[in-house]
């Protein structure tokens, strides 16, 4: 419940001494982000309790638990008779326990979730070896996780094919695409990648013929006065090309935006990349040299004069330092141009149909 205005807070001691606080007013702020941000997460947390419910009906539908299996796996337990265990001591005596866990039944088929099934996959947990003991906590709820991914890749499809999902065209149409795509990955990965190669001389030549992919860009630190017309931007910039110093010329002037002008641009006292400038004043400023000064007009805002305090000419990559991105780039190409050269031969081969669909009807 939030305080009503006018309320007092208790005291509070900080470091220097001992603070209250009254509330004068209280305003509600809405963020229209920051309220679909929250309305996500509301429908993701009920999204995944729903889920939970859902596969716990499915369990309950499906699987049967033994009880003594789930006890006899329960690492707390173990961790209590035995302390201090290292992990390899215990997988030791679990891996080829074959009791069953989890037993699901369906149509007369029954499959067995074993507990050695369940401490293989634990071992492999282990990136780091298994010569360190067992955090029982942690150990459960890894088991858990390990139980309910190997449950719901058996029981999913089960429920799947009861409800008739699999006769769905939303699914065979998912099938299809994958099918699709596995096939154009193992046409690509059979046929096409182990013809294509690239030479040191191939990717040499596409870097020196696109040398400027591989340069830094112009680098400029400017100042800069934001004018709410053209006419004083015109004389402000009038001035500083005759030799007036800036912050004469920035005190001395009429029309200047006000600071807080949300429509300003911020161009002062920082390095900025050309590339990171309205395209249209990149072109202003593309080939600009220290000293420089430049009037731009923002369309439909402000207009500014700029001047160049230092400008850092683009540096150029090595081809020792890029020639493994060359090198992608020209094996890029000649894998579209093989597959263009294989869909040329397949129209020779066989006949091609074009059809037209009209998205109105």
């Amino acid at each position: 419940m939030w305080p009503k205005v006018g309320k007092v807070s208790e005291i509070f001691k900080t470091d220097k001494g001992f603070q209250l606080f009254k509330l004068e007013d209280r305003r509600r702020y809405e963020d229209p982000e920051a309220r679909s941000q929250a309305e996500q997460m509301v429908l993701q947390q009920q999204a995944g309790e729903k889920q939970v419910k859902y596969l716990k009906e499915l369990e309950d539908k499906y699987v049967t638990m033994d009880k003594e299996a789930e006890e006899f796996l329960d690492f707390e337990k173990i961790m209590q008779e035995k302390p201090g265990a290292k992990a390899s001591e215990v997988f030791a005596k679990l891996r080829n326990e074959q009791r069953p866990l989890a037993t699901i039944k369906n149509n007369g088929k029954t499959t067995v979730i074993t507990v050695a099934e369940i401490v293989k996959d634990l071992e492999a947990t282990f990136f780091h070896g298994t010569e360190q003991p067992i955090a029982p906590k942690e150990m459960n709820a890894k088991k858990d996780a390990i139980l309910r991914d190997k449950l719901l890749k058996i029981i999913g499809p089960l429920e799947a094919k009861l409800l008739g999902i699999d006769q769905s065209k939303e699914y065979l149409s998912a099938v299809k695409k994958f099918r699709e795509e596995l096939l154009f990955d193992t046409f690509m990965s059979k046929v096409v990648l182990p013809t294509v190669k690239v030479t040191q001389e191939e990717a040499r030549k596409y870097y020196n013929e696109n040398i400027a992919d591989y340069s830094t860009p112009l680098m400029l630190k400017m100042k800069s006065l934001a004018f709410l017309d053209e006419k004083n931007a015109q004389d402000a910039l009038k001035k500083l090309k005759a030799g007036s110093d800036f912050k004469w010329v920035s005190s001395n002037v009429k029309g200047l935006a006000a600071e807080d002008d949300k429509r300003m641009l911020n161009f002062g006292g920082t390095l900025l990349a050309v590339t990171a400038l309205p395209d249209d004043l990149q072109k202003t400023v593309g080939n600009a040299r220290s000293g420089d000064i430049f009037l731009y007009k923002d369309p439909g805002n402000l207009f500014y004069v700029l001047t160049v305090e230092t400008a850092f000419p683009p540096q150029a990559k090595s081809y020792e330092e890029a020639q493994n991105e060359a090198a992608k780039a020209v094996y890029g190409r000649k894998i579209n141009q093989s597959l263009t050269d294989y869909e040329n031969k397949l129209k020779e081969v066989y006949e091609t149909e074009i059809f037209l669909v009209n998205e109105n009807n």
